[in-house]
């Protein structure tokens, strides 16, 4: 993985749709994205002469929820990784960050 448009986002936010430049993906139908636990299926495109996977990722909340007593991040970020067929992800990541918000 190249990188990931955006890299932060704020934690009050539902979900975040994240664009990530990879290497070496193929076009296939299971493409999948991976942050902490929670896998989704991803989008690949072509653009501008590079290659894309578009995913949605779960909010921070939800992440909380899941995460099932693994520690979460000292600055509330997680790593992002990229398969093709949903089991073998990538070796190279990008780092996720919420910017948490505390609500009143």
């Amino acid at each position: 993985m190249v990188e990931i448009i955006p890299d932060l986002g704020f934690s009050t936010a539902l979900n975040f749709e994240v664009d990530l430049r990879v290497d070496g993906l193929l076009n296939l139908p299971t493409v999948s994205c991976k942050i902490h636990q929670y896998i989704t299926r991803g989008l690949y495109y072509e653009f501008d002469g590079f290659r894309w996977i578009k995913c949605i990722i779960p909010s921070f909340d939800f992440i909380k929820a899941t995460a099932g007593g693994v520690k979460i991040n000292d600055d509330n970020s997680f790593i992002i990784e990229v398969s093709n067929n949903g089991k073998d992800f990538s070796s190279t990541r990008k780092k996720f960050k919420y910017i948490v918000v505390e609500q009143l």
